[in-house]
């Protein structure tokens, strides 16, 4: 029996002990699924982040855009309707539509994707983030800071990085401020587990929850969690600061939660 074919079995937070709290049941969990993130080898983790990258950019990348790269570095994405952002290489951008009109922007806005960068045993991003790189999506990536918040900074496949706080890595950058999220059309942020409501069992330290938080002042935008296939799991205990997500990045493909179609 392959990894991603042994269930996890806790999946209640009164599993174990009927009296345990949700924050115990959230602790045994993720000892659980780390234990069998451990026994992936690097050959399994290398295919899951192909295939992941595979599926995502066609998701993520659906609306047909090109790039053209000037010799200043400045960018100019094209979408399928006509529209234009040209980005300059300082990261301003300047978005035209279809019909000539121009707005201009501090380094964000259409065309950005919030993701990060993969460390240890989950799911390899860096096939992901190059895909979505040649597709002419802007990266942002999290920054760590001391007091456990998400700064962002911006990324291209390639760039230096650096060990943050809690065996994180991240870009030599300047930082874009903590509400850089709230300029990006797509988020995917990592995950132990997601059940299929779409509740999501992180690495305990409520960074992502804080920072998903904010997109709450903003118009939606998917977020999706990143996982191994066995970590979509039918029930995950939650607490009330938790942030849900709309969908998961598997080995096997995109998968919308709550009744939402894959595609």
């Amino acid at each position: 029996m392959g990894l991603d074919e042994r269930p996890i079995m806790i999946t209640n937070p009164d599993d174990a002990d009927p009296g345990a709290s949700v924050a115990v049941a959230k602790s045994r969990l993720r000892s659980k699924l780390l234990a069998v993130r451990a026994q992936r080898s690097l050959e399994e983790r290398t295919a899951a982040g192909r295939a992941i990258a595979e599926h995502a950019r066609d998701r993520l990348c659906a609306d047909g855009a090109t790039q053209t790269t000037s010799a200043d570095g400045a960018t100019q994405t094209t979408s399928a309707d006509g529209a234009t952002q040209t980005t300059s290489a300082d990261g301003a951008t300047e978005n035209t539509s279809a019909d000539g009109a121009i707005e201009n922007t501090a380094a964000g806005g259409g065309g950005t994707i919030a993701a990060y960068l993969s460390v240890g045993s989950e799911p390899p991003t860096e096939p992901l983030l190059l895909a979505l790189a040649e597709a002419g999506k802007r990266l942002i990536v999290p920054v760590l800071t001391d007091g456990g918040e998400l700064d962002w900074a911006a990324y291209q496949p390639g760039d230096p990085v650096r060990d943050g706080p809690r065996r994180t890595i991240h870009p030599h950058g300047p930082l874009l401020g903590v509400d850089a999220l709230t300029l990006a059309e797509a988020i995917v942020v990592p995950a132990l587990a997601v059940d299929r409501r779409g509740r999501r069992l992180g690495r305990g330290g409520g960074s992502y929850d804080r920072a998903l938080a904010r997109l709450t002042a903003v118009r939606d935008r998917p977020v999706f969690a990143v996982v191994f296939d066995n970590e979509l799991l039918d029930e995950v205990p939650t607490e009330a600061h938790d942030r849900p997500v709309d969908g998961v990045l598997t080995p096997s493909g995109v998968a919308f939660l709550g009744g939402n179609p894959a595609s």
